[in-house]
């Protein structure tokens, strides 16, 4: 709200003194132009004037008290001594930046502009197309036309519409969209050496810009691991931090499997080397105290695939 200048008010034409003239008061306009009959009630039709240029949409204009006594004595006006401001506004229609940005995500989201695997988006429109302002009162059905999003700037630019009594009014919009993505954390502090399990982690949202290239994001790839150093509550979990379960350690006793085309046989042995599932290893067979080579299947268990009686010998004796 501001103060009118003297300059801007027009002072022409003065009218002959009329009776029952009164200051109107906190007059909201719709027309372009302030007359005299905005201002002032009781000024016969013939009588009126151009006096201003009305304030832009959502604005509004302070006539002073001096201004008030000032138009009334040019205009000749049965007026005198007013002791009381008055103010013009022209109408509008403020779009919050929230239900802007509600009306971009929408479209976003209805047109699959966005990629489903990100677990949310955020609008930031730039700030020059903040603060919307329709030339209306309860204007209604905004919309947006000719959007286009950038999937590698992630810039967007579209234009904002609303239909307004005298035509649909439009406005450009433009800024970014950022991405978010879940991405798992520590839940709580785990050991090293420990096998990472659900229980372990817990989720939090980042824009996808914001996450290191280290950053391990699906959990297939981190449930079953073993964790190399110890970890805090709220760490990322990085690819350097884990490798597979270590499922047999050298030293440990192990389950020998021996497998032949005819017959199954188990021993107990000591592994020569640790090895995770998958990985080849030694293990001594403690009863005959020989060495063989087998596969990790399991946990302290290793398997050994032969077609010859010599294994079959070589595990039981």
């Amino acid at each position: 709200m501001y103060k009118i200048l003297l300059a801007t008010v027009v002072f022409l034409f003065p009218v002959s003194a009329h009776a029952g003239i009164a200051v109107n008061k906190d007059i909201e306009l719709t027309e372009p132009i302030v007359r005299l009959s905005h201002v002032f009630s009781g000024i016969p039709k013939d009588k009126d004037r151009d006096i201003a240029a009305a304030p832009q949409p959502c604005k509004t204009i302070v006539y002073s008290k001096d201004i008030l006594n000032r138009l009334a004595k040019t205009y000749n006006l049965n007026i005198k001594d007013i002791a009381e401001d008055t103010t013009v506004s022209s109408p509008c229609t403020r779009v919050s930046n929230a239900a802007l940005k509600s009306l971009i995500e929408d479209h976003v989201k209805s047109n699959n502009l966005i990629n489903r695997s990100f677990s949310s988006i955020e609008v930031v429109p730039d700030k020059r197309a903040m603060n919307i302002e329709v030339p209306e009162n309860n204007a209604e059905d905004f919309d947006l036309e000719d959007f286009s999003y950038d999937h590698v700037s992630k810039q967007f630019s579209g234009v904002f519409s609303a239909d307004t009594r005298k035509g649909k009014w439009t406005r450009k919009v433009f800024g970014k969209i950022m991405l978010n993505k879940l991405v798992p954390v520590f839940a709580r502090e785990a050991e090293a050496a420990s096998t990472i399990s659900e229980y372990d982690i817990s989720w939090i949202e980042m824009q996808e810009e914001k996450i290191a290239g280290d950053i391990i994001i699906d959990k297939k790839q981190i449930i079953g691991k073993e964790l190399r150093k110890m970890a805090r509550e709220g760490d990322f979990i990085r690819i350097r931090d884990i490798v597979p379960a270590r499922l047999v350690r050298k030293d440990e006793m192990v389950t020998l499997k021996v497998q032949t085309p005819s017959i199954l046989i188990t021993v107990q042995g000591k592994a020569l080397d640790t090895g995770a599932k998958g990985d080849t290893v030694k293990v001594l067979n403690t009863q005959s105290n020989r060495t063989v080579e087998g596969t990790v299947v399991a946990a302290g268990i290793v398997e050994v695939v032969s077609g010859t009686n010599r294994m079959y010998n070589m595990a039981r004796n």
